[in-house]
């Protein structure tokens, strides 16, 4: 898949949102969104954004799992030009606060899960003027859909910059505090372009794309927004669940495990593409230093080895699947003779 090099974020959205706004840009268990509904609705999202009055550069947090509406916030920040924090789901509450606090978010959007820890920590975080509930209703916070659909759906045509913030993520704070990374416009354009012939390869228009890895994490953002900005239809799942992906591997004709690279696979993946382009980037530094040559070649026999034992495991897990379907036919089936042979 070809993408344009001199463009935004924002302004590689316009260009797929013109591009195929009938097909279907992200599926959350039953609920399908085009591409023109997504922008519209990221349209809408910006226009509340401004309303709450975020200014360019206002840090806007979301803490909840995985959702078709955390695409639809995030497209909304880059068109209103705010930058939007994910925060990890699996941090303890007063690294939850922290975050918030550091990266200075004026609007939170929260998902039910995690109701409670924002109650006990809410007069913790100054900073946050707005609370929105993603999911689940809460009697003193706005609903995410009735928020998002009284705005209108006018894009607000703000100018977008390559060095502007698009998203900060957090390290998960092993060593202290957890640690705010800026992603710009440009390190975007420059992650497609260099994934082009390797980690995105597979993505299309109208293939399809399993986005199961947290979106608090580079590695479920980027996947996301990879498979929207090629085109791709995609499967959005609140987290890594083994079963719930071998349903949709039978929903979606088998389609979705031989083109997601095995899903489960993903991240092993991801990583042994990037360290074979960092090979091949410092071939010239390698050929002149033993130790690095030996420990990159290292490191990639390793993940090598961890790849192929994640797909031997879920090659087993599609087995143990399948027989289960066959022993339930099979089942159902001499049930059914069995009683109708007492009927007789």
């Amino acid at each position: 898949m070809i993408i344009p090099e001199d463009k935004t974020l924002q302004e590689l959205f316009e260009w797929r949102f013109d591009k195929t706004p009938l097909a279907v840009a992200h599926k959350f268990e039953d609920r399908e969104t085009t591409y023109e509904e997504l922008n519209t609705y990221s349209n809408q999202i910006a226009n509340g954004l401004i309303e709450l009055g975020c200014k360019p550069d206002t840090r806007i947090a979301y803490y909840g799992k995985n959702s078709d509406y955390f695409f639809e916030f995030l497209i909304g920040t880059l068109k209103s030009s705010t930058v939007t924090v994910g925060v990890n789901w699996r941090l303890a509450p007063p690294e939850v606060a922290y975050i918030i606090n550091d990266s200075k978010s004026e609007v939170l959007l929260v998902g039910p899960e995690f109701f409670g820890l924002i109650e006990e920590i809410k007069n913790d975080i100054p900073s946050v003027k707005k609370i929105i509930t993603v999911g689940g209703s809460h009697e003193e916070w706005e609903d995410y859909v009735s928020w998002r659909d009284s705005h209108e759906d006018v894009d607000p045509m703000l100018e977008s910059k390559g060095d502007d913030d698009v998203i900060q993520l957090y390290t998960s704070g092993t060593t202290g505090h957890p640690k705010g990374v800026q992603l710009s416009n440009d390190n975007f354009s420059s992650c497609f372009l260099m994934n082009e012939d390797s980690m995105y390869r597979e993505m299309d228009e109208g293939e399809i794309n399993l986005v199961c890895m947290p979106i608090f994490h580079v590695a479920g953002t980027n996947m996301g927004l990879a498979g929207m900005v090629t085109g791709a239809k995609n499967i959005i799942i609140p987290e890594v669940d083994p079963t719930l992906i071998l349903k949709l591997i039978e929903q979606e004709n088998r389609f979705l495990a031989e083109k997601s690279e095995l899903a489960s696979a993903e991240i092993v993946n991801s990583c042994l593409e990037s360290v074979n382009m960092l090979r091949e980037s410092h071939r010239a530094l390698m050929a002149n230093n033993t130790d690095l040559r030996n420990e990159l070649e290292s490191v990639k026999l390793r993940y090598k080895t961890e790849s192929n034992r994640w797909r031997n495991n879920f090659e087993e897990l599609r087995k143990v699947y399948e027989s289960r379907l066959e022993y339930e036919s099979t089942t159902a089936t001499t049930m059914g003779v069995g009683s109708n042979q007492r009927k007789r």
